[in-house]
């Protein structure tokens, strides 16, 4: 609903008129007892949410839905590519019904988890560990951009290092295109592509991660997979 808020003082409201933003908004279906899911029409469809990722509640966390049925969810605050899935896009009941307390948004699928650390960080050497986090102050946000199909590039500062990160449905509907741009960046700046159990290369710039997915490279980049201390990781 569209609320007016009127408690502190006299207000009038006068003059109010509605229209249809037309068939690029998701339609919202209300499924099930008390349930509201968000399904994305003949564009893609950004949602604002807080979201639940392993046991800990992220609160900048922005959600893609894809009208062919690709989504995936992306942390703000540390540049961080979280999740994907296939199928349904959100179930938005936690936000939206009544005062919508919790502001939980829940995927509406099986979730692949990635990570919610940060996608770029500066190593001394190969040898230092990947930060769990960046420092507020370290990450500047810019907000994303759209293109002309409604795919959002995310824009971001990570410690003086400009970053365009642009996911994307591939066109055949088989997983997502990630394209990393920097600008400005050290010599010593490091992007992690994946962090799994098992990363195992099955064809040139071709990894199968965790026997559940795989990663393809560009055949011109030549990543580094090293141990860590959850299993192994991919870094450019």
């Amino acid at each position: 609903p569209l609320v007016f808020q009127g408690d502190h003082g006299k207000v009038a409201f006068r003059n109010i008129r509605y229209r249809p933003l037309g068939t690029s908004t998701a339609s919202k279906n209300n499924v099930g007892p008390g349930a509201i899911v968000v399904k994305p029409d003949d564009k893609p469809y950004l949602l604002r949410s807080f979201m639940m990722f392993g046991d800990k509640k992220l609160d900048y966390i922005i959600s893609m839905g894809a009208p062919q049925g690709l989504n995936y969810s992306y942390d703000l605050r540390q540049g961080a590519w979280l999740q994907v899935w296939r199928g349904g896009f959100m179930d938005a009941t936690d936000m939206w019904h009544n005062r919508g307390e919790s502001q939980l948004a829940r995927p509406l699928g099986s979730v692949v988890p990635f990570t919610d650390t940060p996608t770029v960080a500066q190593l001394s050497d190969t040898n230092m560990a990947w930060p769990d986090s960046l420092a507020f102050d370290d990450l500047h946000n810019d907000g994303y951009i759209l293109d002309k199909n409604g795919v959002p590039t995310f824009k971001y500062a990570a410690k003086g290092t400009k970053v365009s990160d642009r996911i994307s449905p591939s066109s055949d509907g088989s997983g997502f295109n990630r394209t990393l741009t920097t600008k400005n960046p050290s010599g010593n700046l490091y992007c992690r592509v994946i962090s799994a159990n098992k990363i195992e290369l099955v064809d040139k710039g071709l990894y199968r991660v965790d026997g559940t997915y795989y990663v393809r490279m560009d055949k011109n980049i030549e990543p580094l997979i090293r141990p860590n201390g959850q299993g192994q990781e991919m870094l450019v």
